[in-house]
């Protein structure tokens, strides 16, 4: 006697890897957009102005809640694969 876990299906482990891909995105665009001094100092170092960081924290974050959103999940996966590229 004894009990078997099931196994998660596609569609759950999908939502595992988005949402934990989520996370981090979310970590990185609030710490862009409260001005954690450290990523503040990377874009000043780089000679990027200001708002760019700005820009980068609302498109990171609009990005990763759109991770947790089947439907627009592929469109997220685009625009945070092209802001990769870009950085």
């Amino acid at each position: 006697m004894g009990f078997a876990l099931s196994r998660p299906d596609l569609k759950d482990r999908e939502m595992i890897v988005a949402a934990l891909l989520a996370a981090v995105f979310l970590a990185a665009g609030i710490a862009k957009l409260v001005g954690v001094p450290v990523v503040v100092s990377v874009f000043h170092d780089f000679g990027l102005p200001h708002w760019t960081l700005l820009l980068i924290g609302v498109a990171e974050v609009s990005l990763a809640l759109m991770l947790l959103v089947r439907s627009t999940r592929a469109w997220a996966a685009l625009g945070l694969s092209l802001l990769m590229i870009a950085a």
